[in-house]
């Protein structure tokens, strides 16, 4: 018995050195044309976009209800200031906002000062504040592609990532 396992193990040694031997087969090269790249990436990006969509509608229907911008974020205003000052382009606004992904963890939590369309925040929020007025406060769910995008801000906020912002409105100049 002690023989034939000996035999049996060399046997198959033998056989995968010498059936992995031999000239390796060469594949054509793939072409593709850049309107079939654009169209591939195209397609994936409306995929992962559907995906987002999917988990942020499932993260609303589990905590609060919400609705949808023209823009593409989700909003709901929590407090509500019928008089206070209107926010347009190029106001400058100071506001109070945490920051934080969809499993609840906390990424910033802090005041920002920002010219509606012409600061550092992320896309969306400059189309979120101009929905508020002074003393109004919001909570927002923005898509990764409305907030920082393929990179994350190089900080707390990873790749493509949905962001949760709840922001309250504290001046308008």
């Amino acid at each position: 018995m002690k023989y034939y396992s000996v035999f049996l193990l060399s046997f198959l040694h033998l056989a995968i050195i010498t059936g992995c031997g031999g000239e390796p087969i060469e594949k054509p090269p793939v072409r593709i044309t850049k309107k079939q790249m654009d169209s591939l990436t195209v397609e994936m990006e409306t995929k992962y976009n559907q995906m987002e969509e999917d988990r942020i509608t499932d993260y609303i229907s589990r905590h609060i209800p919400m609705q949808k911008s023209e823009r593409g974020f989700w909003y709901v205003v929590t407090k509500k200031n019928p008089n206070g000052k209107e926010i347009k382009d190029m106001s400058m606004v100071r506001y109070a906002r945490v920051v934080s992904l969809c499993n609840a963890q906390e990424l910033y939590n802090d005041e920002m000062i920002l010219t509606i369309s012409n600061g550092n925040e992320i896309p969306g929020m400059h189309d979120a504040l101009k929905m508020l007025r002074k003393g109004e406060e919001a909570t927002f769910i923005f898509p990764s592609y409305l907030a920082y995008g393929l990179l994350g801000d190089q900080n707390k906020v990873p790749p493509k990532s949905e962001l949760i912002y709840e922001v309250k409105v504290i001046d308008v100049q």
